[in-house]
């Protein structure tokens, strides 16, 4: 039995989580997500992991703190063999990412050897790319680019918008988890060092573009940035003639 702690939330969260609980050489000893996971506005968009823990009467802590002292002494206290981080907010620090025997595990919404920190789907639309990823690897100092275990690559269609790509990483996210966790388990993890180029994009939580359209560049530029940016439930892209505001709402999108 692997004593694991999990690491995150929203649906990519909610699903591998859910394929933790479920399984019978698991034993998942603590849960810890971002304070938004319990958000219950009529607008929230994701399942909230709460529900699992609740469900499976696993321990359960909403916060951004994890790495606060009493947070570290209560997950060294558990003894977990593994930590699988699945979205989470918050950057772990070394003496947390190292308290498990057999590592610490991050599913990275993005290819991590071209897209590193945040927004990864957003910049990866408004930068005009073609294929996209998902990539499972184990946390070191850097962010995201510890030893890659695996990945998957799909084709970036042209007429996807944000919210589009986030929900097809999020299912590639899913069974990406899914096909690694035997190996995880019977400790066969085969993995290797991230290569980086002058390809690799990092981008950092301030970095989130404005949803202000100012139309500049090429058409195709400016094309790119709308798409990015329409993700409901979040504000639409607007742009101004003059002093007044024109908002671009979607007609249709599809994955």
């Amino acid at each position: 039995m692997k004593k694991v702690i999990f690491v995150g939330g929203k649906q990519v969260g909610y699903d591998c989580l859910q394929c933790l609980c479920l399984h019978p050489g698991i034993q998942v000893s603590l849960i810890i997500t971002n304070p938004s996971d319990l958000y219950k506005g009529t607008d929230k968009w994701y399942p909230s992991v709460k529900e699992l823990a609740d469900t499976y009467n696993i321990p359960y802590h909403a916060t951004d703190a994890i790495n606060d002292p009493s947070m570290v002494e209560k997950i060294k206290s558990l003894s977990p063999d593994l930590m699988f981080v699945v979205y989470y907010d918050k950057i772990l620090v070394e003496e947390v990412f190292n308290i498990p025997k057999e590592g610490t595990i991050n599913l990275h919404m993005a290819d991590a050897e071209k897209y590193r920190g945040c927004y990864p789907t957003t910049y990866a639309i408004i930068n005009g790319e073609t294929e996209y990823g998902v990539t499972l690897h184990y946390i070191n100092r850097g962010i995201d680019t510890g030893y890659l275990i695996d990945r998957a690559r799909f084709e970036l269609m042209e007429r996807w918008t944000g919210k589009d790509l986030y929900e097809r990483a999020t299912r590639e996210g899913i069974k990406l988890f899914k096909k690694n966790l035997e190996r995880f388990l019977s400790g066969n993890v085969k993995s290797r060092a991230q290569r980086s180029s002058q390809d690799t994009h990092f981008y950092r939580r301030s970095q989130f573009p404005s949803h202000e359209i100012t139309f500049e560049g090429s058409g195709k530029d400016v094309y790119n940035k709308i798409r990015a940016l329409i993700f409901p439930p979040f504000p639409n892209p607007y742009f101004y003639i003059g002093s007044q505001k024109y908002t671009i709402t979607p007609v249709d999108s599809e994955t």
